[in-house]
C-alpha cells in the first residue's frame, strides 16, 4: 500500500502500482515458515532490496501449488487508479490504505485474544471502521470492478438506464469510471448517515442484500442504501478454527456469501488467518428458523457481543429519539466479543463452502500442508458429485501434498463417510445427529443443505460408476412413473390442510404397511446424474423438470434422498409464502385435487415454460431461477416450478389464468 501524500496539492507519480485484493497483512498470516515481525521484514527488505514472504498458492487452472512472492499475489495493476483525479491518481488507494491500517489493528486484536482468553473489547468507532472495511472488500474484486456498475451486465438489467443517465450527467464513460466513484462513495464517512436516511426515505426497510434497488431509487444513492443494509442486517462474530487444524483462503476468500433464506442470504464469511475467521450473521437467524434455511453454517452458534454504553449499562431512552439515537451512536461504547471455537466438523464446512466455490479462474493459499491435505482428504471423499460436479479439480493438489508428505493416514470413521450431514453444525459430540435430523418430516431443512445443494452420501458418488445403461434406464423409467397426487410440498402422504410448517406424521400402523421400492431413489440418482454428466437430454427445459418432478413425487418419504428433501422443504416454504400473497378465494371457488398438471406433459412449449419461470420467480423471490449457479439448484428449481403451478391448478383455479397457467 502506498504512504500518505505529504501535500495533497503535489501531483503525484503516476507510475503504474500493485494493488492487492487481498491485504498483505491477512497474506502474512500464511506466510511459508511462519510470519516475520515487522523488523524482521525491514532487515530482509534493506537486504534483498524486495519485500520478503511468499505464500503456497495451489493455481486451479494450472493444477499446480506453487509458492509466490506475497507482493505480487492477490492483486492486479491500477485497480483503484482514477485518472479524472491528475493531481493524485492513487487518492482511492490512500484512502483504502488508511482504513486498512485501522482495520488490521483490530484484527490482530483478535489474533491476541485466540491466544488468550477467547474475548475482546473494541470501540464503537473501531467497530465501525472494521465494518467498513469487511463491505470494501469483498467489493473491492476484479470482478466487481468489471460487472457491479456495467450497465450491460446481466444483473444490472433492471437499472440499465439509471445506470446510463448516472454516467452521463457526472461525465463517466465507462462502467470502470462509474465503479470508482462507487468506490468513492465508500470511502466517505458519511455514508453510514446517508443510508440511513434513504431507508427511511425510500421506504427500504425491509430491503434486502439480493437483488436490485427497487427503481424508485435514486442511482446515485444506491452506495449509501448497499452499504448501509448490510451494516443493518448483519452482526460480526469471530470464530477459530478447531485444534490441529486452519482455515483455507481463496482469492474469493473475503466476503464470500453462503446460505439463502426466503429473500436474503445468510452470512457473509472473511478468512483473515489460518486461525481466524470473521463471519457476518443475518440478525434474523433464530433459533426457530435454522430448521427453514438453506445454511450449512446456520448450525454454528455464533453469539452476539454485548455492548457497554458510554457511563452506563443502557443508553438513556426518551421521547427524543433523535437525541437517543446520537446518544447510541457514541464512540466511547464498548463491543466485547467471545470469539467461538469450532468443532472439527464446523471447521470443515466453513473451509467446504470456499471449496465448492472455487472455479478454474480461482485459487487456494493455506498455511500448513498437512492441514490442506487433510481438509482435501475429506472434501474429495465426503462431497457428492451432484453437490460439486467438478471437485476433481482438487485432486492434484492432494496427490502434490501426498507426495511431499510422510503417509500417516487417519481413516474416516463410518459416519462420516456414510454422510457427514448428520454431523454438520453439531455443536455437542460431532457423531451424534441433531435431533431435527432423525425425523421424517419433509418440511425440515438438513443442516447439510447449502445454496449449492445438500451433501449426498458416498454412495451416490460411487453410482457414477455404473454403466451407461442404468442411466439410459432411468430415463425410461421416469417415463413410465405415473405421478401420485401430491401434496403441495411433494408428500402425498400429508393432510393437504396440515400446517406446512410442522412435520409431516405418520400413524404406526400405517408407516408398518407401506414399504417404498427403492426403484425410485435410484432412478431419480441415475437420471440426476445423467443430467449433470449430459447423458441424457430432453426437448426442453420443461421435459426435464417434469420428470424429475414425476420421480420426486414418488419418493416417500422424501427424506430417504437429499435432493428430494431439499426440493420438499423449499416447496412447502415457496408454497406457504405464495398463499400469504394471495387473497383469501371467493366462496365459489372448489379445489380441483384431480386437477392434471397445468401445462401438457412433455411437450411444453419454451415460451410458456420461460414465462413460468421469470412470473413465478420474480413472485417469490427466486432470484436465480434464471440464472443457477449448479446442475443441483438448476434442477431444483424446476421441481419447484412444476410443483407451484400444480398446487395453484389444483387448490387455486381463481388465480390459474393470470398465471398463464389455464
Amino acid at each position: 500500500m502506498t504512504e500518505r501524500p505529504p501535500f495533497a496539492s503535489i501531483p503525484k507519480a503516476d507510475g503504474d502500482q500493485y494493488h492487492h485484493i487481498i491485504p498483505r497483512f491477512i497474506l502474512r498470516r500464511f506466510q511459508v515458515g511462519g510470519q516475520m515481525s515487522k523488523k524482521e521484514r525491514q532487515k530482509a527488505f534493506k537486504r534483498t532490496g524486495k519485500e520478503p514472504g511468499d505464500v503456497f498458492f495451489y493455481n486451479i487452472a494450472a493444477r499446480t501449488i506453487q509458492t509466490r512472492p506475497i507482493a505480487t499475489v492477490y492483486g492486479v495493476m491500477n485497480l483503484y487508479r482514477d485518472v479524472r483525479s491528475p493531481l493524485n491518481v492513487n487518492h482511492l488507494e490512500e484512502k483504502l490504505s488508511r482504513l486498512e491500517s485501522n482495520a488490521a489493528d483490530v484484527i490482530l486484536q483478535m489474533h491476541e485474544a485466540v491466544d488468550k482468553d477467547g474475548t475482546f473489547t473494541i470501540t464503537r468507532q473501531k467497530l465501525g471502521g472494521l465494518r467498513q472495511f469487511l463491505f470494501l472488500m469483498h467489493y473491492r474484486t476484479v470482478a466487481l470492478s468489471v460487472s457491479h456498475a456495467n450497465s450491460d451486465h446481466p444483473g444490472n438489467a433492471l437499472i440499465m438506464e439509471q445506470l446510463k443517465r448516472f454516467g452521463e450527467s457526472l461525465a463517466l464513460h465507462t462502467s470502470s469510471e462509474i465503479w470508482l466513484h462507487f468506490l468513492h462513495c465508500f470511502l466517505d464517512a458519511q455514508i453510514s448517515d446517508d443510508g440511513a436516511s434513504l431507508v427511511k426515505e425510500q421506504g427500504l426497510a425491509t430491503y434486502m442484500e439480493l437483488g436490485p434497488l427497487p427503481s424508485s431509487v435514486d442511482i446515485s444513492s444506491t452506495p449509501a442504501a448497499v452499504y448501509k443494509r448490510q451494516a443493518g442486517m448483519f452482526y460480526l462474530a469471530v470464530c477459530q478454527p478447531a485444534d490441529d487444524e486452519e482455515f483455507v483462503l481463496t482469492n474469493s476468500g473475503l466476503g464470500l456469501w453462503e446460505g439463502l433464506s426466503e429473500q436474503c442470504h445468510i452470512h457473509r464469511v472473511f478468512v483473515v488467518g489460518p486461525r481466524l475467521a470473521i463471519i457476518l450473521r443475518n440478525s434474523l437467524v433464530h433459533a426457530q428458523a435454522i430448521s427453514l434455511l438453506d445454511s450449512t453454517l446456520a448450525y454454528i452458534p455464533l453469539p452476539h457481543p454485548t455492548c457497554r454504553y458510554h457511563d452506563s449499562d443502557f443508553p438513556a431512552w426518551d421521547d427524543d429519539l433523535t437525541s437517543a439515537d446520537q446518544y447510541r451512536m457514541s464512540e466511547q461504547d464498548q463491543f466485547t466479543f467471545q470469539i467461538t471455537k469450532l468443532t472439527s466438523q464446523q471447521t470443515f464446512d466453513v473451509n467446504s463452502v470456499f471449496l465448492l466455490n472455487g472455479n478454474d479462474g480461482g485459487s487456494l493459499t493455506f498455511a500448513s500442508k498437512k492441514s490442506m491435505m487433510k481438509t482435501l482428504e475429506r472434501y474429495i471423499d465426503t462431497t457428492s458429485e451432484l453437490e460439486d460436479p467438478h471437485k476433481s479439480r482438487y485432486e492434484p493438489a492432494l496427490h502434490q501434498l501426498q507426495a511431499e508428505l510422510p503417509q500417516s493416514p487417519s481413516p474416516l470413521t463410518q459416519a462420516e463417510k456414510l454422510g457427514g450431514s448428520f454431523q454438520k453444525g453439531g455443536t455437542g459430540s460431532e457423531a451424534e445427529p441433531p435431533p431435527s435430523t432423525q425425523s421424517e418430516s419433509s418440511h425440515g431443512a438438513s443442516p447439510s443443505s447449502t445454496a449449492a445443494g445438500p451433501h449426498a452420501s458416498n454412495i451416490l458418488s460411487k453410482r457414477f460408476k455404473k454403466s451407461n445403461n442404468r442411466i439410459v434406464n432411468a430415463k425410461l423409467k421416469a417415463e413410465a412413473i405415473s405421478p401420485p397426487a401430491p401434496h403441495p410440498s411433494g408428500s402425498s402422504q400429508a393432510s393437504a390442510s396440515q400446517d406446512r410448517w410442522d412435520p409431516v406424521t405418520r400413524p404406526i400402523s400405517e408407516s408398518r404397511t407401506i414399504r417404498y421400492s427403492d426403484r425410485h431413489t435410484e432412478a431419480l440418482d441415475e437420471l440426476m446424474i445423467g443430467i449433470i454428466i449430459k447423458e441424457i437430454s430432453f426437448s426442453s427445459q420443461y421435459e426435464q423438470a417434469y420428470r424429475l418432478y414425476t420421480l420426486f413425487s414418488a419418493v416417500q418419504p422424501p427424506t430417504v434422498h437429499p435432493f428430494a428433501r431439499d426440493c420438499d422443504r423449499v416447496l412447502s416454504c415457496i408454497t406457504s409464502r405464495f398463499e400469504e400473497l394471495l387473497k383469501p378465494p371467493s366462496r365459489h371457488v372448489r379445489p380441483q385435487h384431480n386437477a392434471s398438471s397445468p401445462v401438457p406433459r412433455p411437450s411444453a412449449d419454451q415460451q410458456r415454460w420461460d414465462l413460468l419461470i421469470t412470473i413465478l420467480g420474480d413472485m417469490l423471490g427466486l432470484g436465480c431461477a434464471k440464472n443457477p449457479r449448479n446442475a443441483w439448484e438448476e434442477m431444483a428449481n424446476g421441481v419447484v416450478v412444476v410443483g407451484l403451478s400444480t398446487w395453484v391448478v389444483r387448490n387455486r383455479p381463481d388465480v390459474a389464468p393470470s398465471l398463464h397457467l389455464a
